[in-house]
């Protein structure tokens, strides 16, 4: 492994270093994503929780 040319050598470590970019970012994304996800969610439950005084069931199921 030690035989290479720099040059192979630097761009298999540019290679390696896209490579830890690209899933960190992809890993960044992600999280991202699911903390929107959990607030949506969040937001939602409580846009659309039973007034106060009203029975739990919903409209729609009867």
């Amino acid at each position: 492994m030690m035989a290479e040319t720099t040059a192979g050598a630097g761009v298999d470590q540019l290679v390696a270093n896209a490579k830890l970019a690209y899933e960190s970012a992809f890993a960044g994304v992600m999280m991202i994503g699911a903390v929107l996800l959990f607030v949506l969610s969040f937001v939602l439950a409580m846009t659309f929780r039973p007034k106060q005084g009203e029975p739990e069931v919903a409209a729609w199921s009867h």
